[in-house]
């Protein structure tokens, strides 16, 4: 004899569900999930969104993006997040706290700084 519960046409539960003596089905992670919106609870061997696979931005710096579901980076798009500055474009240099250069050879060098357009 089997110690299962079977439940047809759904099963509403109020206060604290406790679930004890839950296996492992697969060898992977299986997760048990709650809908807030329908009261559905799903267990399941996967979840999805977020832990893509890929290959990172080529820099520490460089900001990533998705592209066309894709992991996408430019040289010429990048966080300083050291100092909170934003750089963008070619050659671009924005040193100082919250700056932000974009354009070509472009330069925000004091603090709060913004520098745009070409060779500025």
């Amino acid at each position: 004899m089997s110690n299962k519960l079977t439940v047809q046409n759904g099963l509403i539960v109020s206060g604290t569900l406790y679930i004890s003596g839950a296996t492992e089905t697969s060898s992977n992670t299986n997760v048990l999930t709650y809908n807030s919106t329908t009261g559905e609870i799903t267990y399941t061997s996967s979840i999805g969104g977020g832990g893509g696979g890929g290959t990172p931005a080529p820099s520490d710096t460089f900001i990533q993006y998705n592209s066309g579901s894709t992991f996408g980076a430019n040289t010429t798009f990048r966080f300083i997040y050291t100092s909170q500055s934003l750089q963008q474009g070619w050659q671009t240099t924005a040193i100082g706290g919250y700056s932000h250069a974009e354009g070509f050879s472009t330069q925000a060098l004091g603090q709060a700084s913004h520098a745009e357009g070409g060779s500025t």
